[in-house]
C-alpha cells in the first residue's frame, strides 16, 4: 500500500490551537509600535485571510474619515424658518398706538421703544425684518459674485466632477479655511483636497490608438455569369496542329484546341443564341470554345450584338 503523504501546513498554522492564526503589530517610522496588537484566528486559511481584509477595509474607511474631517470640519447647518411676507408699504398708526408712542417719547426710558414703534410703522414691518432683508440684498450680491466665480473655476478646470460630494468638500473646505469665494481660491481648495483622493475626478482622456486600414473585405461570391468570348483568352495552341490557321482571329481570340480526334469532322453549330449560351455552365462554355464552329458561331453572335 502507498503510504500517506503529510500535507505540509501554512506558516499561519498554530499547532497548539489547531487554528490558523495572524497577529500583526502596526509600527511608525521609528519603529514605535501604535495602536493595539492585531490578532486573527480561524479554523481556515480562507476565513483567516477574509477576518483579516476585513479589518483593513474597516481601517481604510476610517482613515478616509479621519482626513476628511481634519479637511473640512463639520459645519451645521440651521434649518430655515418661515416667516410672513411683508408690503413694506408705510401703515397708518391707530389712534391708540398714537397715544402710546406719545406716552413712550416722553420718558427718556422709553423714548427708543417709541421711536421704534414709529420706524416699524413707517417701513410696513419690525425692524428687524428690515434689517435681514438688507442682509439678504447683500447676500444676493455675493451669490452672484460666487457663481461667476464657480462658472470660472468649472471652466479652467476639466479634472473636476460636478457632483454633491464635491460641491459640499469645497464649500467646507473655503469656510474651515475663511477664503473669499474666488476662482483661484476655488482652485487652491480643488488642489488641495485632490492631493488627499477627497474629490471624485475625471479620469483623463485617453486617445485611441490609429489602427491601419483593414484591407478591403472580398467580394461575396456570385452566380458564374457567361463571359464575351472576344473578352475571353483562347486556349493554347497545340504544338502540332492539324491544320494551318492564323493565330489569333479579327475578334482578339486565339484559336482553340478540339477535342475531337483529328481527322474527325466537328459537329456543326447552327443558330446559335444568348439563350443557348445562358443555359450553359461556365465549364461547358469553356470546353465548347475549343470548337472552332461554335467559336465561330459565338463570335458572330457578339458581333451582331454590338
Amino acid at each position: 500500500m502507498p503510504e500517506a503523504v503529510a500535507m505540509p501546513k501554512s506558516k499561519y498554522w498554530n499547532e497548539e490551537k489547531k487554528k490558523f492564526v495572524i497577529q500583526t503589530q502596526l509600527t511608525d517610522n521609528n519603529g514605535l509600535p501604535v495602536g493595539p496588537l492585531q490578532y486573527f484566528e480561524a479554523d481556515t486559511l480562507e476565513d483567516l485571510l477574509e477576518k483579516k481584509d476585513a479589518a483593513h477595509r474597516n481601517a481604510a474607511v476610517k482613515l478616509y474619515e479621519t482626513r476628511r474631517a481634519a479637511k473640512l470640519g463639520e459645519m451645521l447647518e440651521p434649518e430655515p424658518e418661515e416667516e410672513p411676507l411683508y408690503s413694506y408699504e408705510e401703515r397708518p398708526l391707530t389712534a391708540d398706538e398714537r397715544v402710546k408712542i406719545e406716552k413712550l417719547l416722553r420718558d427718556p426710558a422709553t423714548a427708543a421703544e417709541g421711536h421704534k414703534l414709529l420706524l416699524e410703522a413707517q417701513f410696513g414691518a419690525p425692524l428687524d425684518v428690515v434689517r435681514g432683508k438688507l442682509r439678504d440684498i447683500d447676500i444676493d450680491k455675493r451669490v452672484t459674485k460666487i457663481q461667476q466665480a464657480v462658472r470660472e473655476f468649472i471652466a479652467s478646470t476639466p479634472q473636476y466632477v460636478e457632483c454633491e460630494s464635491n460641491r459640499e468638500h469645497i464649500q467646507k473646505w473655503m469656510e474651515k479655511n475663511n477664503r473669499r469665494w474666488t476662482a483661484q481660491n476655488l482652485r487652491l481648495a480643488f488642489e488641495d483636497l485632490a492631493s488627499d483622493d477627497l474629490l471624485v475626478l475625471q479620469a483623463p482622456k485617453v486617445e485611441a490608438p490609429v489602427s491601419p486600414a483593414a484591407p478591403a473585405a472580398a467580394a461575396p461570391a456570385t452566380s458564374q455569369e457567361i463571359p464575351d468570348p472576344s473578352k475571353t483568352p483562347a486556349p493554347a495552341i497545340p504544338s502540332e496542329p492539324t491544320e494551318v490557321r492564323p493565330q489569333q482571329s479579327s475578334s482578339g481570340l486565339g484559336r482553340g484546341n478540339s477535342s475531337a480526334v483529328p481527322g474527325a469532322t466537328a459537329p456543326k453549330t447552327v443558330g446559335i443564341t444568348h439563350r443557348d449560351i445562358n443555359r450553359m455552365s461556365a465549364a461547358e462554355y469553356e470546353a465548347k470554345l475549343k470548337d472552332p464552329e461554335f467559336r465561330k458561331a459565338v463570335e458572330e453572335l457578339y458581333a451582331k450584338k454590338k
